[in-house]
């Protein structure tokens, strides 16, 4: 299926033929690069923090449209819809 162990075989020819390594030598590499960068993940929990406040912004954001729409004041009203659009782009990242 033109893979190996998850790598691209011809990728890894090809990033091996343009620094003059074999395709063993980049793959190795790459898996070292991994180990790395999900030893890390796991020391530093990164990619679960952003879930979380992602998740987490999403659900002020809508708290926050539910107050707005129980608000009769129009000044109130307009700053709470700049913090929405504020935690929702902030969400989308």
């Amino acid at each position: 299926n033109g893979k190996a162990a998850g790598f691209n075989i011809a990728l890894l020819a090809e990033i091996a033929n343009s620094f003059s390594i074999s395709r063993q030598g980049v793959r190795s590499v790459l898996k070292k690069g991994e180990t790395i960068l999900l030893e890390m993940e796991e020391n530093l929990g990164l990619a679960e923090r952003f879930k979380l406040m992602q998740t987490k912004s999403t659900e002020i954001a809508s708290k926050l449209e539910i107050l707005n729409n129980n608000i009769n004041n129009e000044e109130i009203s307009s700053q709470i819809d700049a913090l929405i659009d504020e935690i929702k782009a902030l969400s989308e990242y």
